[in-house]
């Protein structure tokens, strides 16, 4: 005899942000521009939930918080394209791969990426984690996440899982994308 117990989606949340609050993180989001990444960032703003870093183009994600009518007021925007870190960023992605005979230029426009940009950023603790996925690939995310950050030593396997909140309970999918 198995002991099943649900979790409502509501349980889920409540428990899954007063965790958040107790271990305070500063998380990036590089799909700055996304209606979705936005709304969720002024909900874990006004709850006081977490540190949110948003990339993208100053303008473009501000034009987009404006249409949306959020309140996102001191959640700093960076541009990777122009920011004071591209550098350091790309010197510190070429040291990391250059053994795989990437070049300076190479390093130096991948940071231009969102996904790689964000990755070094909790490479060099700039942040403690990143989120995406709402609208890039699997493949998009985790390849810089395997190229910069990589897996712990001794361990050679990769999992995911997300969780789905239906309206009586939450489930939890393993391994769909990886």
């Amino acid at each position: 005899k198995t002991n099943h117990s649900r979790v409502t989606p509501l349980m889920f949340e409540y428990e899954l942000i007063q965790r958040a609050k107790k271990e305070r993180k500063h998380i990036v989001m590089p799909e700055g521009t996304d209606e979705r990444v936005l709304r969720a960032c002024e909900v874990l703003l006004l709850r006081n939930v977490a540190d949110i870093t948003l990339l993208g183009n100053p303008d473009e994600v501000g034009q987009k918080i404006t249409d949306l009518g959020l309140s996102l007021r001191g959640i700093p925007v960076i541009d990777p394209v122009n920011s004071e870190l591209r550098k350091t960023f790309a010197d510190t992605y070429y040291e990391l791969r250059k053994h795989r005979g990437i070049s300076y230029q190479l390093a130096y426009d991948a940071m231009t990426d969102g996904s790689y940009f964000g990755n070094m950023m909790v490479h060099l603790g700039y942040a403690d984690g990143m989120v995406s996925g709402a609208i890039h690939t699997t493949e998009h995310i985790l390849r810089p996440a395997f190229e910069i950050i990589k897996t712990r030593p001794g361990c050679s396997i990769v999992s995911s899982v997300f969780f789905m909140c239906l309206s009586d309970r939450v489930l939890v999918f393993g391994d769909c994308a990886v």
